[in-house]
């Protein structure tokens, strides 16, 4: 049985698990024990950010790439030492996570977005598919429900969707 993190449904970045997967990010990858990350240690650690967040949640969270670290460094460093604390690390993991100013990257809304996807669009799309295979002449018992679902999904991310 999975067992899925419990954080807020209305503002997850601000709850526990959000915090402990962003300080074990944040620790882990803070090789000269300075209590701050340089750009090079800032890209290694939203990369565990968002391998912990896409392996605990039901859709995919898109990582930055690493040309946005620099400008992303600019932005949370509010000191402007050219590093970043662990409260400006957090800071920046909430924006890229969502907040309410920024609710179209929120958690809650991919994972409502991603389940609504897997569980109904994709299957119809399939669905839809297989109908339109018979009647072309392909006989449907040939064809694999699952493999038309499979098509749709496929067909949705080749087009750029960035929801799931």
């Amino acid at each position: 049985m999975v067992s899925w993190p419990r954080f807020g449904i209305i503002q997850p970045t601000q709850g526990t698990w959000f915090e402990k997967q962003c300080r074990n990010a944040f620790e882990s990858v803070d090789s000269d024990k300075d209590a701050a990350l340089d750009k090079q240690e800032l890209y290694i650690a939203l990369l565990k950010m968002y391998d912990s967040l896409n392996s605990s949640l039901p859709c995919h969270m898109t990582i930055p790439q690493e040309a946005e670290v620099e400008s992303l460094m600019a932005t949370f460093d509010t000191d402007k030492c050219g590093k970043l604390q662990y409260a400006e690390f957090l800071k920046l993991c909430q924006a890229l996570c969502g907040t309410k100013n920024h609710w179209r990257k929120s958690i809650p809304l991919r994972v409502i977005c991603g389940v609504a996807l897997k569980m109904a669009v994709f299957p119809l799309a399939g669905w839809a598919l297989k109908k339109g295979v018979h009647s072309v002449g392909v006989p449907s018992k040939f064809v694999p429900a699952g493999l038309t679902v499979l098509a749709a999904e496929s067909v949705y991310k080749a087009a750029g969707g960035g929801i799931i």
